[in-house]
């Protein structure tokens, strides 16, 4: 699949999802309409296409990893993401920021994301230089963040943008 084809889904999951309900509630509704299996899904298909050297991709496949940990299952509607794509997204990522092949979007979304949830990419073990790059500039977001065209991103475009810079 391309890029364009995977934001369309992901746009159709997120016209799903549910817009209010206590956690509880929400869980109740992500499982009985399959979204939490959905959203692990297109997560499979992002890792896929970032491991081939989809830059777009492995942005979108870091946030997913991240934003599964950064909220709550049953307001992002993500969990249980697989967890040997997760570590190739990662390596794949350390050796880019070993090599210095960081784009500008990684290299401040790598600390913003680091300052939230730190023990996320600490959990995995030899991936010194994703750590290396995820505590320089830990402000580096705010001054890169409005630089860029968050349109048409999915969540992740959405997440930036409300960022509200």
């Amino acid at each position: 699949m391309k890029i364009e084809e995977l934001t369309q889904l992901e746009r159709n999951i997120e016209i799903l999802m549910p817009k209010v309900g206590c956690l509880e509630e929400r869980d109740e509704y992500l499982l009985k309409h399959g979204l939490y299996k959905e959203w692990r899904s297109l997560f499979v298909k992002y890792a896929n296409l970032a491991l081939v050297g989809d830059s777009e991709a492995l942005k979108r496949s870091l946030f997913l990893l991240w934003y599964q940990c950064a909220e709550p299952n049953q307001l992002s509607g993500i969990n249980e993401l697989d967890e040997n794509l997760a570590e190739k997204i990662l390596i794949k990522i350390d050796t880019m920021s070993e090599s210095g092949k960081l784009d500008s979007e990684l290299t401040f979304m790598l600390p913003f994301y680091y300052q939230i949830t730190e023990w996320y990419f600490e959990r995995f073990s030899n991936l010194n230089n994703i750590l290396k790059a995820s505590l320089a500039n830990p402000d580096l977001w705010e001054l890169e963040v409005p630089k860029v065209n968050w349109g048409n991103r999915g969540v992740m475009g959405d997440y930036w943008s409300s960022k509200g810079l």
